[in-house]
């Protein structure tokens, strides 16, 4: 009974050391509506160790998990394609389903599941919420494609993060340690938060350049992590992107930006809704 947890927590540990590597995703997978009691079997067999079988993140094994499984009864997720304050769309949670949260106990299933797997999975989780009967998704945000990243897009990258006080949390060389960092930073919903340490290159919600512009566009709710879809023109954004993904080369994670070995691949998906 061991080993599923033990493979579950290496797992968990691999995407933990895991450097942001970009790469060209694959084929899409489309997503039509699952089928929410079939997704509560495979619930049951696969989250609900964590997440509890209310869905408010109490399960047996959640104690100690850092950060705590997912409320889904709240219906706040802080990894959407959608405006701050949106809930995310079917492909939303299909991608954390199959790619996981790479720095957390939340592997992927994307080995194990079929597409079909997952529509039912995203059903269920959806079906804990009143918020997905009652409100509207909103159409996910628009991520021009990146540019060519330069010495000149860097050093704008820099005013940008000076400019907009991300070192007040981040701290002046991007590991977390800036001065409101030193106090317990809470979250609007309660819980407490540590902010993201650039140089690591662990990024939960992708590692493209893309998906680093879809999270400084739109936040991550739940946390003090602002939303900047009204605050800084696309342009900014990925001059931001560009420095925070030079900053993984103080780390010695430069190489493996462009020269990762043969036996890593990356988490790649990209799916619809």
């Amino acid at each position: 009974m061991t080993r599923p947890v033990l493979l579950g927590s290496l797992v968990a540990l691999g995407c933990a050391r895991t450097p942001a590597v970009e790469a060209p995703p694959p084929a899409p997978v489309a997503l039509q509506p699952g089928d929410v009691s079939r997704g509560a079997v495979l619930g049951r067999k696969l989250c609900t160790s964590c997440h509890g079988r209310d869905g408010r993140g109490h399960g047996e094994a959640a104690e100690g998990l850092d950060p705590p499984p997912r409320d889904f009864v709240r219906g706040v997720y802080r990894y959407r394609s959608t405006p701050t304050g949106s809930l995310p769309t079917n492909a939303d949670l299909a991608r954390s389903i199959i790619v996981g949260l790479p720095g957390t106990s939340m592997f992927g299933f994307g080995d194990v599941l079929s597409a079909q797997d997952v529509r039912d999975l995203v059903a269920w989780v959806k079906s804990f919420s009143p918020r997905f009967d009652q409100e509207e998704v909103d159409d996910p945000i628009e991520i021009p494609a990146p540019p060519e990243m330069t010495p000149e897009t860097i050093a704008r990258g820099r005013e940008v993060y000076e400019e907009m006080q991300c070192a007040k949390c981040h701290g002046e060389d991007g590991t977390g340690s800036g001065w409101a960092s030193k106090d317990d930073l809470r979250g609007p919903i309660g819980g407490y938060f540590r902010p993201r340490d650039f140089r690591d290159g662990i990024y939960r919600s992708g590692v493209r350049q893309q998906d680093l512009f879809r999270t400084v566009v739109t936040g991550l709710d739940g946390t003090p992590m602002a939303a900047y879809e009204d605050t800084l023109p696309p342009e900014d954004v990925y001059s931001l992107v560009h420095y925070l993904i030079d900053l993984q080369r103080s780390r010695g994670f430069w190489f493996w930006l462009t020269h990762p070995p043969s036996w890593y691949e990356p988490a790649r998906v990209v799916v619809r809704n």
